[in-house]
């Protein structure tokens, strides 16, 4: 008998399936490297939307700005109603810009906060799995951070997401849901204040005109995905928030005169040294968009709703301050252009 069973037996040898799999992974370094763009640009699309994550709690104190601070903070419940007892440019989300640990609405803001980041990851993702170009994503995150960095206003980036999401359209994959998203977003800025609200009210007219007239939507549907949703959500909205539409218009309408008389009487004299940087920030976009032009000659027209967002900015970004807003808000739109190449 011999003193090894087994030595007589025939070997196991793995079989070519078995094998495959190994052999796949080390002859396919192209799918290592799709899990690590995804992984990049997962990470890219992480750290931007912290890194833009306004402060939650504005502190509080004497002054003039403290005082409109507490009041949107406050306001909302006590039970007035905007636009019969309160007329102010901020609306009764104001403190969604604003939040401060008053009330009710501290948990309503950071909410907003959440579904806005969300937002822009969604749409930075979104734009990855169009283009698969890891430098393109990398492009904007830097870009974008490079305004944050110089001082854009939550606000602003409230408004530019505006025109990020409208640079999608809907008659690509998905388009047609972040078209709706974008109109319910310019919904709840005009609730929050009057100025943002109508540059994104122009944003979604000026994305359903380049829709129209380059015949990517008939002017019907285009309709159904930008005016109808914004129409919709504005006049849901202002029954909970102004108590309705009636309200709503008393508002609109005092508003407008307070915005008119606060820019006359409250705006700095521009001085040459800004009025030269504005130009030449607005030189820049220009640049950067007849650059995406030739590599991408509809790349220009699907960013075109951030002109308006850019004007509104200008305009804003001169009224009791120096100009530097402008600068941010021109920086980030640099970064949509480039990343609709």
């Amino acid at each position: 008998m011999s003193a090894h069973p087994d030595r007589g037996a025939r070997r196991h040898s793995p079989t070519r399936s078995e094998s495959e799999p190994r052999d796949a992974r080390r002859q396919d370094p192209a799918g290592w490297r799709r899990w690590c763009s995804r992984l990049v640009v997962g990470g890219a699309a992480a750290y931007l939307a912290i890194a833009t994550v306004p402060q939650l709690l504005v502190p509080l104190g004497r002054g003039v700005d403290e005082s409109w601070i507490y009041a949107i903070n406050y306001l909302p419940d006590l039970g007035y109603a905007f636009g019969r007892d309160v007329l102010f440019t901020y609306g009764p989300l104001g403190y969604l810009l604003f939040p401060a640990p008053i009330g009710t609405t501290l948990p309503i803001a950071v909410g907003f906060v959440v579904l806005v980041q969300a937002a822009l990851v969604g749409v930075v993702l979104d734009r990855y799995l169009r283009s698969r170009s890891i430098w393109l994503i990398l492009t904007f995150v830097v870009l974008y951070l490079l305004a944050a960095g110089i001082g854009l206003s939550y606000e602003n980036h409230a408004l530019i997401l505006v025109g990020l999401i409208l640079s999608i359209v809907p008659g690509q994959a998905r388009g047609g849901l972040w078209a709706v998203a974008a109109a319910c977003l310019a919904a709840v800025l005009l609730y929050a204040k009057l100025n943002l609200g109508l540059a994104a009210a122009a944003a979604l007219l000026v994305a359903w005109v380049v829709w129209w007239r380059q015949r990517w939507l008939r002017p019907v549907r285009a309709f159904l995905y930008l005016g109808l949703p914004y129409l919709a959500a504005v006049l849901l909205l202002s029954f909970p928030l102004m108590q309705g539409p009636v309200n709503l218009a008393r508002w609109l309408s005092g508003g407008l005169d307070l915005v008119t008389g606060y820019a006359e009487s409250m705006a700095l004299p521009i001085t040459p040294v800004a009025l030269v940087l504005a130009a030449s920030a607005a030189l820049a976009v220009v640049a950067t968009a007849a650059w995406v032009g030739r590599a991408e000659p509809m790349a220009t027209l699907r960013a075109l709703p951030v002109g308006v967002i850019l004007l509104a900015a200008f305009r804003h970004a001169f009224i009791r301050q120096d100009g530097h807003p402008f600068f941010a808000v021109a920086v980030a739109a640099m970064a949509i252009l480039v990343l609709n190449t």
